[in-house]
């Protein structure tokens, strides 16, 4: 097997992994609370992916950027992925919906790249961005005909653009740090920990008392959050960062194939327009703007 072809078959065990943590978190609903996914989650995934950098002897971190990684790891897993799990947990919320929602976050990316760090608008950009903005709109419409609010909507865009936030300020603090793997590992643990910390304030359940939801805990923690970063790194390490745009085309897909099949969820034609309306966008907007991919990259 080639050193590429290695690469994307890293970066597809990424994009099944990821395409199925809306449908399954959906699984979990009246058995755990979001806040108790959460908390397992990345406790689980961040002790996996710190396992991987004690194996790779690369765990040394200054204070300073420790406390970074805090500050990103809140936007992360204390605000996006709740508000992901909350976007699942409203009424009329749909596994399909919030990963297409979700997988706009990439143009949210531009848009505050652009503003803080100068980048620069093309044409491409701006019809990516219109035909994005046109197909969420599409998704909205169909959203609130279905169930009378925007409210799961509007939280699985919030989700999309605290990611983006995350994203940014992450890829900063991985330039300085010099590993996206230890960044996210630590950016994990604290985010759990004070997530944990808010749990216990506000006096939020966190021991899990119903032994049916630990199959889903464990692989949410273990694959999704564990197994699905470490092949990302090494897929985007052999590919070339653009090529990872490409989880953002697929995850809907499959991610809605995974909704119908497992959850019974029917696709309107709302749905369908607005979600190829977002891919189109996020192609002419992200990939187009890609050069070919490098080997040699080092991320």
């Amino acid at each position: 097997m080639s050193q590429t072809t290695r690469g994307y078959l890293y970066l597809f065990v990424t994009i099944l992994l990821f395409s199925t943590y809306e449908v399954v978190s959906k699984t979990l609903i009246g058995s755990v609370s979001p806040l108790q996914i959460n908390v397992y989650r990345f406790f689980l995934g961040g002790f996996l992916l710190l396992g991987y950098l004690i194996y790779k002897r690369n765990t040394s971190i200054t204070a300073c950027h420790l406390f970074m990684c805090t500050l990103v790891g809140i936007i992360n897993v204390v605000i996006s992925m709740n508000l992901v799990l909350l976007s699942l947990w409203v009424e009329g919320g749909r596994a399909s919906v919030t990963a297409a929602l979700v997988s706009t976050n990439p143009l949210f990316v531009l848009i505050i790249a652009s503003l803080f760090d100068k980048e620069k608008i093309t044409g491409k950009n701006i019809t990516g961005i219109i035909l994005c903005i046109a197909g969420v709109a599409f998704i909205f419409d169909d959203t609130f005909t279905s169930t009378g609010s925007y409210q799961s909507a509007l939280l699985a865009l919030g989700s999309s653009l605290s990611f983006a936030i995350y994203t940014v300020m992450g890829k900063k603090l991985t330039s300085r740090i010099g590993s996206s793997t230890k960044m996210n590992c630590y950016s994990f643990l604290t985010g759990a920990a004070v997530l944990l910390i808010v749990m216990l304030i506000i006096k939020s359940p966190v021991a899990i008392k119903n032994a049916s939801a630990f199959p889903q805990l464990v692989y949410l923690g273990i694959m999704v959050t564990g197994v699905a970063y470490i092949a990302y790194f090494k897929g985007l390490t052999i590919t070339g960062a653009g090529r990872g745009s490409l989880l953002y085309f697929l995850k809907p897909v499959i991610a809605s194939l995974l909704a119908i099949i497992f959850l019974a969820e029917q696709p309107t034609i709302g749905f369908v327009a607005g979600t190829i309306l977002i891919l189109a966008g996020l192609y002419i907007a992200i990939l187009l703007r890609w050069p070919r991919p490098d080997p040699e990259r080092d991320i």
